[in-house]
């Protein structure tokens, strides 16, 4: 749970610690090197204190890593760096040491989620590098004369000479289809994010900050989907350990641990494993402790599925209650944590139960995202699963994609529909090249491995770490596990949908362990009809009187007129209209935060 700063031929900005105390009340540095393209500074922040209070002095030699993440295989590490027996290496050190005598090649070796810097002060040359499925966050900040990275973007606006302006392509990216996440550019201009399994060398012997950036490296694949061939029971088998393992080593982190328990197959599924393992390990008195948010509303609180998961567990059980008028009250410190705008009301459930995991003493927790992009849990999966059957059999043309998040209609509420933007941006919006989140040349395999990469799971795994970070929570994601990510996209298509089941490997895996109720598919309503009630009710005056103060504070961007006419009455708006007005709202209110010039 750190927090980090690398910068070349600038400072790091005063009062950064003050702004990244959430990520750690206790910084060490920033130290200093010199280098051919200037003074590299090196900052982080932690929990914990830092090393030089313990004795020893990690800024000396040839090496120097500012770490921020958790190593989830550290005993394996330590024996590969022959760490002697009864000595201990905290992370960066271990990271330093595995880099020393591997070079980039080390990341292969690391079960874990990470974001770092290393800077070898002999050859002068600085590596960043992400974890295989970005859980943990890295910028970088180019300027005309400058370059730094950190944590958070918000580490970079007090920067001297850096102009806040907005990346139009980007705005407009996530104005019109709530995208964010999905490349490297962020909505900041000149601020670009270090994708998941990526990593970036400079020399700066060579390199210096007024040339452009090298383009940033892959060091990390998905396996070929299909490549793994296994008979269904041995395919269970394996996947259930792979899952088990993979739960087992994010427990075994110190601290007080709680797991965000939705009721669902996902978070039930690791409910299971986890009380299973606790019981076979003696430690049946370590009882699980649970969270959940509530709506009041049991299309969505699933109370006869939450009963029957914590009756076959035992768990301790804690409840937070969210409803619509939250989200608009939490919504301030939420785009600040956030750092870029977001399409989803009901992350405000989410900040309320972490807010409730604070109180209770929580360090960290674990949840079940990941588990439908990797197993064809979405419905929109299932239908371009059927779609490609169906080509299949009646040849390449037949068939109506279901595939893109875009809209596909002319005209939004009998308007226009780009008409609510300004003149010049309406013609910028429908030139943006279309995304399609389920691409309709995939078969069922290769569509698993493009979600992870693309669409909700990159925006979530954000998410995660921003709302757990505010409240002092780490969160741990054991369907992330890359063994258990390289298992079941390599097993392409097979035993993932099968019939009407979804997710077919998981439920075969856990039917033992789970009341068969929690087994059986079942319809689950969806969160954006959540907030569509939400909006029509106690939060649509809300949300109405913001989204009007936005237009009228960014003329520049929207047509004032329009926008009011889509506003005019929330409560009679469809689904659609209400799911702009949010975006419209928290992307004003982000530019109102972060004083964004446009």
């Amino acid at each position: 749970m750190r927090g980090i700063w690398v910068s070349v031929a600038v400072e790091p900005p005063e009062g950064m610690s003050r702004v990244l105390a959430h990520r750690g009340p206790v910084s060490s540095g920033p130290h200093v090197f010199e280098s051919p393209a200037g003074a590299v500074h090196l900052w982080q922040c932690a929990h914990a204190a830092p090393r030089e209070e313990t004795g020893r002095e990690p800024w000396r030699g040839r090496f120097h890593t500012v770490f921020d993440g958790c190593l989830y295989n550290r005993e394996e590490l330590s024996r590969l760096v022959e760490v002697p027996p009864g000595a201990t290496l905290d992370d960066s050190e271990l990271m330093t040491a595995l880099f020393s005598r591997w070079g980039a090649e080390c990341l292969s070796r690391v079960n874990g989620m990470f974001a770092l810097v290393i800077w070898d002060d002999v050859e002068k040359r600085l590596f960043a590098a992400r974890d295989r499925f970005g859980l943990k966050p890295l910028y970088i900040y180019k300027g005309p004369r400058v370059l730094a990275f950190a944590s958070e973007i918000k580490q970079f606006l007090p920067m001297r000479g850096m102009d806040v302006r907005l990346n139009a392509r980007a705005g407009l990216e996530f104005l019109v289809a709530g995208l964010t996440d999905h490349s490297d550019e962020t909505l900041f201009q000149d601020v670009l994010r270090v994708p998941g399994s990526t990593c970036l060398q400079l020399d700066l012997k060579q390199w210096r900050c007024t040339e452009t950036l090298p383009p940033l490296r892959r060091w990390y694949e998905l396996p070929e989907p299909g490549s793994l061939r296994l008979e269904e029971p041995e395919a269970v088998e394996r996947f259930r350990d792979l899952l088990l393992d993979a739960v087992r080593v994010r427990w075994a982190q110190p601290g007080p641990r709680g797991l965000c328990l939705s009721g669902g197959l996902d978070s039930s599924a690791i409910a299971a494993l986890l009380t299973s393992e606790l019981e076979r390990s003696g430690s049946a008195a370590d009882r699980l402790v649970t969270f959940k948010a509530y709506f009041d509303d049991p299309l969505y609180d699933e109370p006869h599925l939450l009963k029957a998961v914590l009756e076959s567990t035992g768990a301790i059980h804690h409840r937070s209650h969210c409803h619509g008028e939250d989200a608009m009250n939490v919504l301030d410190p939420l785009v600040w944590h956030m750092d870029e705008p977001f399409g989803r009301a009901s992350l405000a459930a989410q900040w309320m139960l972490f807010e409730q995991a604070e109180e209770l003493g929580i360090r960290s927790t674990l949840d079940g995202q990941g588990s439908d992009e990797l197993l064809a849990g979405y419905m929109s999966m299932v239908r371009a699963h059927q779609d490609d059957l169906h080509r299949q059999g009646a040849g390449a043309s037949a068939g109506l994609s279901s595939r893109s998040s875009l809209p596909v209609a002319e005209l939004l509420d009998g308007r226009e529909r780009y008409s609510w933007l300004t003149a010049d941006l309406r013609e910028r919006a429908a030139r943006l090249p279309a995304f399609e989140p389920n691409p309709r040349s995939f078969n069922l395999g290769e569509l698993c491995g493009y979600r992870v990469f693309h669409g909700d799971l990159p925006m979530m795994m954000r998410h995660n770490d921003r709302i757990g970070m505010a409240h002092g929570v780490e969160t741990h994601v054991p369907f992330m596990d890359h063994r258990v990510v390289d298992f079941c996209i390599g097993l392409g298509g097979a035993y993932k949908i099968i019939g009407d089941e979804t997710k077919y490997l998981l439920r075969r895996a856990m039917q033992h362990l789970l009341p068969p109720i929690i087994i059986k598919p079942y319809g689950k309503g969806s969160y954006s009809s959540l907030e569509e009630g939400w909006f029509r009710g106690g939060a649509g005056k809300g949300l109405k009187e913001g989204v009007l103060e936005v237009v009228r504070e960014r003329p520049e961007l929207f047509d004032v007129r329009a926008v009011e006419y889509l506003a005019r009455e929330p409560a009679r708006a469809d689904k659609e209209v209400l799911m702009l007005l949010w975006r419209i709202l928290c992307f004003g209110l982000w530019m109102r935060k972060f004083r964004v010039g446009s």
